[in-house]
């Protein structure tokens, strides 16, 4: 019998001892438990970070940003820009192409969708940035070390990203001119803290499912199910659905 073999046997064992098959009602929700979740705040990691290492990493983009979020509303470098309504006018419009023009405008302003960035931005100045909290390429940069570290802890598992996979690509973050690897290893010192924090919340559980996303500028990690016990499950709800269908059709 394969290692794999032997894990989920041995768990089934276990699991036959005391685990009633009514304590879930169907293998999605098997599959779908969280057990524990962990939120780590990004600003709390990345405040003393080396200047040296902000140097090899692709330059901020101006642009609009909400306070406390990662992503900007308008993004003025990668060419984006935005309109200010003229009251009475809906044939013309103020173009906007930098963050000042934006935070002075004193009426609605919209995206090239016409869609309403904000009623009026000259009234919610200090809500606002022109850069995120948290340097940008830097939090992708830890959003993919965290990838990285809970893809290693099974082979038999594999985590599940709630993110834009391109996100997880440090290549996409790096300048061109810098060895990737490199600053991967200068970027495990400063974020030690951070992942010695997950190995404390991984514990002992390092073959249960776990599922990441961000959250404005928070990495949250959910723990599922142990793969040995979605194991288990999944032939009990396999022949429950098997005979339901043989019975009632559906």
């Amino acid at each position: 019998m394969s290692q794999k073999g032997d894990l989920i046997q041995r768990e089934t064992v276990l699991l036959n001892q005391n685990s009633p098959v009514s304590e879930y009602s169907s293998f999605n929700d098997v599959v779908q438990e969280v057990k524990d979740i962990l939120i780590l705040d990004t600003k709390q990691y990345l405040r003393r970070v080396p200047e040296e290492f902000l140097l090899k990493v692709n330059p901020q983009h101006e642009g609009v940003y909400v306070a406390g979020q990662i992503e900007p509303i308008v993004d003025f470098t990668a060419g984006h820009v935005c309109y200010g309504v003229i009251p009475n006018n809906k044939e013309n419009a103020v173009l906007i192409k930098d963050y000042q023009s934006f935070i002075n405008y004193n009426g609605p302003v919209v995206n090239k969708d016409r869609k309403v960035l904000c009623r009026n931005p000259s009234k919610h100045k200090f809500g606002f940035k022109e850069t995120p909290d948290v340097n940008y390429s830097l939090f992708w940069l830890t959003v993919s070390a965290v990838f990285d570290l809970l893809r290693s802890l099974s082979s038999y598992t594999k985590p599940f990203a709630k993110v834009p996979v391109a996100n997880l690509y440090e290549s996409n973050w790096v300048l061109q001119t810098e060895d990737v690897q490199s600053v991967n290893m200068l970027a495990t010192g400063f974020l030690q803290p951070m992942l010695t924090k997950i190995d404390e919340f991984i514990g002992r559980d390092r073959h249960a499912v776990y599922t990441f996303g961000v959250s404005g500028l928070s990495i949250i990690i959910e723990k599922g199910n142990d793969f040995r016990v979605i194991e288990y499950y999944r032939p009990i709800f396999e022949e429950f659905d098997k005979e339901h269908f043989e019975k009632f059709g559906f």
